[in-house]
C-alpha cells in the first residue's frame, strides 16, 4: 500500500494504548492507517528518527487567540488551544477581532467557553462591551487604551434584573458552543455576590456544562475561594475546573490539592491544572493590586517585573476611573 505520508523510524508515544517504541507510522485520508515496526511507502516521506510521534496536546488555559501564538502553540505540539478561562461573548466572535484575527487563516483547532465577564460586560457597558480578553488588548494596543480592568463588568455589582439578563446570555453562549462558562472570579472579588454565583452554578448544573473559573485569590495559602467553589459545585451537581492551582495555593499547595481529592471522592465533579513555570503574570490594574499584594502573593517589589523592559519594579501604582488609587 502507499500511504499518503509515512512518518519513518520515530519514537511513538500513545498514552491510550501505552505504546512507546520506534515504529513507523502510514497516514491515509487524513488519518492513522497503521503503526508498524515493517518499512511502509508513502507519496511523502519524512524520516521522523530522533523525534517524538504523538498525538498532539490540547492546552485548555491558552491565551494564544494570534497567528503568532497559535505558531508557538504548534512548536509545542499543541493542535488545539482553548480559551476556557475568560471565554468569550459571543462565542461565535472569538478570535475574529482585527488585528489579532486568527479565524479563517486558524493553523490549529480553537475555541472558548462562554466568558462570565463579556456578558457582564454586554450588560453593563452597552455599546463599549468587550468581546473577550483579545479584543480588550487589541484596543489597548490599537488605541491607546481599554486594556485593563478598571471597567463596570470587573467593578460593579449585577441588580436582580440583570441576573435575569446574564442567565438568558449564558443559556445563549452554551446553545452557540460555549466550551463551559469562564469566570475570572478573582479579578472581579468585590462585586460577584453569592446571588449571581448561585446563577451561574445552576445553568451550569442545568446544562452539565463545566465551570472554568479562576477562584477568588485571599492571603498567600488561604483555600477560602476555592472552599467557596466546592461548596458551590457540590449543591448545584455543576462540573468545575480550577484554573492554575498553584498560583492560588502559592505555598499550600499540598493542601489545596488535597481538598480537591477530598471533594472529587465526596462525589463532587472537579479537575485543575497547574502551568509549568513559576512566574505569573497579569495587569498592574487587576483588582488584587487594590488589596494587600504584597501579603497575598508573598512577594514584595523586587519579585515583579515591567514585562515590557523585564526590570524590577520599585513601585505599583492603579488608577481607578473615579480618580482613587
Amino acid at each position: 500500500m502507499i500511504y499518503d505520508l509515512v512518518l519513518n523510524g520515530g519514537r511513538v508515544i500513545d498514552p491510550e494504548s501505552g505504546l512507546d517504541a520506534i515504529r513507523n507510522v502510514g497516514i491515509a485520508g487524513g488519518s492513522i492507517a497503521a503503526i508498524s515496526t515493517e518499512p511502509m511507502q508513502g507519496s511523502m516521506m519524512i524520516d521522523a528518527s530522533g523525534l517524538i510521534v504523538s498525538p498532539g496536546f490540547i492546552n485548555v488555559h491558552s491565551h494564544s487567540w494570534t497567528p503568532l501564538g497559535q505558531e508557538f502553540e504548534l512548536r509545542d505540539g499543541v493542535t488545539t488551544a482553548l480559551e476556557l478561562e475568560a471565554g468569550a461573548y459571543p462565542v461565535k466572535r472569538f478570535g475574529t477581532y482585527a488585528p489579532i484575527a486568527i479565524a479563517g487563516n486558524a493553523r490549529i483547532n480553537f475555541g472558548a467557553s462562554v466568558g462570565h465577564a463579556w456578558i457582564r460586560s454586554t450588560i453593563l457597558e452597552g455599546d463599549e462591551a468587550l468581546s473577550g480578553a483579545d479584543e480588550m488588548v487589541s484596543r489597548a494596543i490599537t488605541q491607546g487604551g481599554g486594556g485593563d480592568m478598571e471597567r463596570p463588568a470587573f467593578r460593579q455589582p449585577l441588580s436582580p434584573p440583570q441576573h435575569e439578563e446574564l442567565r438568558r446570555h449564558l443559556e445563549s453562549g452554551l446553545d452557540e458552543g460555549g466550551v463551559g462558562i469562564g469566570m475570572l472570579l478573582d479579578y472581579m472579588s468585590e462585586v460577584v455576590d453569592d446571588a449571581e454565583m448561585q446563577l451561574v452554578f445552576d445553568v451550569a448544573a442545568e446544562r452539565q456544562a463545566p465551570i472554568i473559573v479562576h477562584i477568588r485569590r485571599g492571603i498567600a495559602g488561604d483555600p477560602s475561594g476555592l472552599l467557596e467553589i466546592i461548596r458551590f459545585a457540590k449543591a448545584s451537581g455543576a462540573p468545575v475546573h480550577i484554573c492554575h492551582v498553584q498560583a492560588n495555593a502559592m505555598g499550600n499547595i499540598v493542601e489545596f490539592l488535597r481538598l480537591i481529592r477530598e471533594a472529587r471522592d465526596d462525589g463532587v465533579s472537579i479537575t485543575t491544572e497547574s502551568f509549568p513555570y513559576n512566574a505569573a503574570s497579569t495587569s498592574n490594574t487587576a483588582a488584587v493590586f487594590n488589596r494587600d499584594w504584597q501579603t497575598i502573593f508573598d512577594i514584595t517589589y523586587e519579585d515583579v517585573e515591567w514585562a515590557a523592559t523585564g526590570e524590577a519594579r520599585s513601585s505599583i501604582t492603579t488608577t481607578r476611573k473615579n480618580g482613587r488609587a
